[in-house]
């Protein structure tokens, strides 16, 4: 699961922390937020981090973006 997985993650169940996407995808934590940041630089995911766990959510760019574009796996 790389940047594709995360982002169809968060299309399909809303916002999450990076523990819950780790736990649900069976990955690494560390690899769900190398994605996330990475997802994040390109404008398709924002995080809260008032919250705890910090959570990340959608851009209205994420919501409407093709995971296809993001395939590929970050170990």
């Amino acid at each position: 699961m790389g940047q594709k997985g995360c982002l169809e993650y968060l299309q399909n169940n809303g916002a999450a922390g990076t523990t819950t996407i780790a736990e649900e995808q069976n990955i690494s934590n560390t690899s769900v937020k190398k994605n996330m940041e990475r997802l994040q630089v390109k404008g398709l995911v924002e995080v809260d981090k008032s919250q705890k766990p910090h959570l990340y959510s959608l851009t209205e760019e994420g919501e409407e973006e093709d995971p296809e574009k993001h395939g590929g796996m970050v170990v």
